[in-house]
């Protein structure tokens, strides 16, 4: 065994032994002291407290989360309020009456407990490397203990003289000596446990997130007994030196609470733990570290588990397997569950301080008749369907030919077991449609309905008004897309109650009009989509978007009370203007365009046109909504999100009414 120490540091020492005690007595305790010390921890005795001073504070631990985007990328990463695009749609497992979405996302900023500060939309694969990282920091939570080791050279070459635990949230200062280089590093498992001292310079990785920061001090200024005290700050900020993957089974969204869950994973081979060199902060990788395959789900909420796994960065994982062995979850509708089904992961590349959420979220199917609708207005094609549509049975309504709500509702790939919004069936909604211009209200509060859809050229009666109030105040929904306000009393009495205000502007917009020298090719920029999330969804990202007029008739409110609605769509001339609306207070939804979900058929491309028409509701070819390019090639760059914004909202209603 070799006893390391600095003679003058060891001389310093027994001088101060000696001002207290009898140098005869302590020597030998003092002796088997650096003794302990030294073959313990094969770290130097502290440098003397001479009031020179390192005083070490946390700046956090940086986590890498997905920043700026290539833009060859087939596939954007979005917050986690953003939907999952189309590329990386959840795989679906049906178990009856409910259903799982199965994937794996990327996530960032994870503490001790497993918490995630956010995360991002599932992600495919092959396109991680479009991203460049961006760095941001979480804190190190309260307690967490770290170990400081101290080098006395500015290239960490020399043996150590000193280590020390800190604990986040609590000053730290380790004594060091004037006139010197130091090179130090630190380490933690980001838990309550104090982490062991190295072996030859090296920390072994566990299931635990290992975290890891070094650096120089530069000279420490002053010389040794000169009198002053110095204190020089060193401020670390950790890196996570391993790759999370969480399991995680969700039953919020459903909403359940687990009764019973276990479950192992396909191999014990998936994560794999290394050695750390502290000084170089590079890995060497080792065998599976894992010794059982069962899963330790831990408890986050009474909705959700989760296990917590972290593998060194060198390896990846072609594809992993989980088997959920029994699953039972308490729902509104009575207990249900499954047993033995394997879930299978699409492979991730590991890299380090990158994390991954394997989810399984649970899901109860969607029965759209219980959105039961009631409509009125004029034109059929402004609408889902007409009067005589709406009384044919399931299977036999075909609807308008230029009805978007019509061509998005009743499609598969929109609605139905695989559809974007999973449901029990596509193709029976509960719709009443009535070819009405006011008075078509008398069974609105008795009838059942959820959603009341007021469509063009409507203009409602006193009574009218009063039952539409009536319904809303009662938890009903309204979409009022109209625009009637400068000769409808009844419509100006209800966006005046809701906005604080019915002034209104007339007139041809000029903001957005195109033209190939047709006289009558025109197309009107209605407004601009807020940033309000409630026009996001699983068809897209509506916010921020453009909303486009239909022949030029729409209206915008001027002067209202901004404390009563939340603006969705301002005027594309006049800004201060309002196009689209929700009282903050209710579920009532006003839209200054009766023809805001007119539809062409013809129009399954970018670009299209069809001459001196002026259809707004863009579904591609296979009727799913699309924010794309409206009109001829004069604005081809122009996007318009009609029809997205619309059936997120469709999908908001629906999901209400469960």
């Amino acid at each position: 065994m070799k006893i390391k120490h600095h003679h003058r540091i060891y001389v310093t020492m027994l001088n101060r032994v000696k001002e207290s005690f009898s140098f005869n007595i302590v020597l030998p305790v003092l002796f088997i002291s650096i003794l302990l010390v030294s073959c313990k921890n094969e770290i130097n005795v502290n440098p003397a407290d001479t009031g020179t001073k390192l005083a070490i504070t946390i700046d956090g631990i940086e986590e890498q989360i997905d920043g700026s985007l290539d833009k060859n990328a087939s596939t954007s990463i979005r917050s986690n309020l953003s939907p999952v695009t189309e590329n990386v749609k959840p795989t679906i497992v049906d178990f009856g009456d409910f259903y799982a979405e199965v994937s794996m996302g990327k996530d960032h900023g994870a503490n001790s407990n497993g918490s995630t500060a956010s995360k991002l939309s599932a992600v495919g694969v092959g396109n991680l490397n479009n991203i460049n990282p961006v760095a941001t920091k979480s804190p190190l939570v309260k307690d967490v203990k770290y170990r400081v080791i101290l080098y006395p050279d500015a290239t960490g070459t020399s043996a150590a003289i000193s280590s020390t635990i800190g604990v986040a949230g609590s000053p730290l200062s380790i004594p060091v000596e004037k006139g010197k280089s130091y090179y130090w590093i630190a380490y933690s498992f980001n838990d309550n446990n104090e982490p062991q001292e190295p072996t030859n310079g090296k920390i072994a990785s566990d299931q635990r997130d290992l975290i890891h920061a070094a650096g120089f001090t530069g000279v420490i200024p002053g010389v040794e007994g000169d009198g002053q005290d110095v204190t020089v700050p060193v401020k670390i900020t950790f890196a996570h030196k391993l790759h999370r993957i969480t399991i995680e089974i969700n039953a919020s969204t459903y909403p359940g609470t687990f009764t019973a869950l276990s479950g192992r994973l396909g191999s014990a081979n998936y994560f794999r733990g290394g050695a750390l060199d502290l000084k170089t902060g590079g890995f060497a990788s080792a065998p599976s570290t894992l010794s059982t395959t069962t899963i330790d789900f831990k408890e986050i909420n009474a909705s959700v588990r989760r296990a917590y796994y972290y593998t060194a960065p060198a390896t990846s994982i072609p594809s992993m397997d989980v088997n959920i062995i029994g699953l039972a979850i308490n729902t509104t509708a009575g207990l249900t569950g499954f047993t033995n089904r394997t879930f299978t992961f699409t492979p991730v590349q590991t890299s380090e301080g990158y994390n991954y959420t394997a989810k399984i979220e649970l899901k109860p199917k969607i029965d759209i008749k219980k959105l039961k609708i009631l409509e009125v207005g004029v034109y059929a094609y402004y609408k889902i369907f007409s009067e005589a549509e709406s009384k044919k049975a399931v299977g036999v309504r075909t609807g308008h030919a230029n009805s978007g709500l019509y061509a998005a509702m009743f499609n598969q790939n929109n609605f139905g077991p695989n559809g974007k919004v999973i449901t029990t069936s596509y193709d029976d909604w509960s719709v009443t449609s009535r070819d009405v211009g006011s008075g078509g209200l008398d069974d609105l509060n008795s009838a059942g309905y959820k959603l009341l859809l007021v469509s063009y050229d409507y203009r409602p009666t006193t009574s009218d008004v009063t039952a539409i109030r009536g319904f809303v105040a009662a938890g009903g929904r309204v979409l009022y897309y109209g625009e009637n306000l400068e000769d409808s009393p009844g419509e100006k009495s209800l966006v005046s109650f809701y906005s604080g205000s019915d002034t209104h502007s007339t007139g041809s917009k000029s903001n957005g009009i195109l033209s190939n020298g047709g006289a009558n090719d025109v197309y009107w920029r209605l407004g601009n989509a807020t940033n309000n999330t409630i026009l996001n969804g699983s068809f897209g990202i509506g916010a921020n978007q453009n909303i486009y007029d239909d022949a030029n008739a729409g209206h915008s409110l001027l002067n209202a009370n901004l404390s009563m609605i939340d603006v969705l769509g301002r005027d594309a001339d006049f800004t201060d203007n309002i196009v689209f609306f929700k009282s903050k207070t209710s579920n009532f939804y006003w839209l200054s365009d009766g023809g805001f979900t007119v539809y062409n058929p013809g129009w399954t491309q970018a670009s299209q046109s069809v001459g001196n028409t002026s259809y707004p509701f863009l579904l591609d070819a296979n009727k799913r909504p699309i924010i794309s390019s409206f009109g001829n090639s004069v604005w081809a760059s122009t996007k318009v999100a009609n029809s997205v914004i619309m059936m997120n909202l469709i999908e908001k209603w629906l999901k209400e009414v469960q």
